[in-house]
């Protein structure tokens, strides 16, 4: 019987298992999140501290950086060296996108 009541919710769970908690279509997927992305970087940031275009170009470039790598290790001098900006740069970018939730660091 409660099986029979459940079974309707259990795609959707399969569903969850297999894609996360994320509330972003299947059609169109890369597209929503994309989206997501640039609505923090270009507004939620900006809430944070002063941004210009430059520095949300860095950070675009720094979300490349990680992509294209398959485990991307933290390294700030390197960092810096392939957004070709200071040290301190680029530990604010990526504390930024800690802060807003689009990166995580494992320490």
């Amino acid at each position: 019987m409660l099986t029979k009541k459940h079974a309707e919710t259990y795609e959707h769970f399969k569903e969850y298992i297999k894609y996360g908690d994320l509330l972003y279509p299947k059609n169109g997927f890369y597209e929503a999140l994309e989206n997501s992305i640039r609505k923090v970087i270009l507004q939620d940031l900006s809430a944070l501290r002063n941004t210009n275009i430059k520095y949300e170009t860095d950070i675009y470039k720094f979300l490349y950086l990680i992509v294209r790598s398959l485990s991307y290790q933290t390294n700030y001098s390197s960092i810096s060296r392939e957004l070709d900006v200071s040290k301190a740069m680029a530990i604010r970018i990526v504390k930024d996108l800690e802060e807003t939730g689009i990166i995580t660091s494992n320490d």
